[in-house]
């Protein structure tokens, strides 16, 4: 289906070439009667059962740009042809639109859509597509630690905080953290996360209070943020 639109796009774009002689007759169908511009001289008009045909002749040498249904038919007139070239008969042109400047400005919107569709895709890998970086999704969700550290809510803070460095554990070393407990993560990972993990396990299940979390809360932030940076510059 798109490259059927896109031939018939670019069979609008990119017309047909004839080339006539000056006062050398042509005939032209259209499914109704028309207005043509002053250069093209009406010789004899016909109704037939496919609408009316015209014979026509240009008396004056140069290009003229017809529109036919999905593209244009651009008519070269010389004073002498060479070669001994025919005549050649269109069928059948809907209506007639002015000159040549409609061809270019076609062009022009078709190679400014282009550029558009181009323009946003960069747009997208350089911009939106960050936005859906992981790492970014995750740093976002570590910054909301500060602000639970001041509800006084440890529960959901140490929660959140094991939650957070079982995923840096994943990405980074490639264990199945997630599904690990922090007993079964004892000794594979660093001794200050393996602290937090063990107080975040404290906290939830045995209703022990931490007086001062932000230290916890510092150390989970800065991990993050360095995971961060080396998958990026990875």
């Amino acid at each position: 289906m798109r490259r059927l639109s896109l031939f018939l796009l670019l069979l609008y774009l990119f017309p047909a070439s004839i080339r006539l002689t000056v006062g050398d007759p042509f005939t032209l169908t259209f499914s109704k009667e028309v207005n043509l511009p002053p250069a093209f001289e009406v010789l004899n008009k016909e109704k037939i059962p496919q609408g009316y045909r015209y014979t026509l002749a240009i008396y004056t040498p140069g290009n003229y740009m017809l529109k036919v249904r999905d593209r244009l038919i651009s008519i070269e007139v010389v004073s002498v042809l060479k070669g001994g070239e025919g005549l050649q008969e269109i069928i059948p042109p809907l209506e007639v639109a002015g000159n040549p400047g409609w061809f270019f400005l076609r062009a022009g919107i078709f190679l400014g859509f282009l550029l558009l569709i181009f323009g946003a895709a960069l747009f997208y890998r350089k911009f939106l597509r960050r936005e859906k970086d992981p790492w970014d999704e995750l740093w976002n969700r570590a910054l909301s630690l500060e602000a639970l550290a001041n509800k006084g809510d440890l529960d959901g803070l140490y929660s959140r905080m094991g939650e957070l460095l079982r995923e840096v554990l994943q990405r980074r070393m490639g264990i199945p953290a997630l599904a690990m407990t922090s007993g079964e993560l004892r000794g594979k990972v660093p001794k200050p996360i393996e602290n937090v993990l063990l107080k975040a396990d404290l906290v939830r299940f045995g209703g022990v209070a931490v007086k001062d979390p932000s230290k916890d809360v510092s150390l989970v932030i800065e991990t993050i943020k360095e995971a961060r940076d080396e998958a990026r510059q990875a």
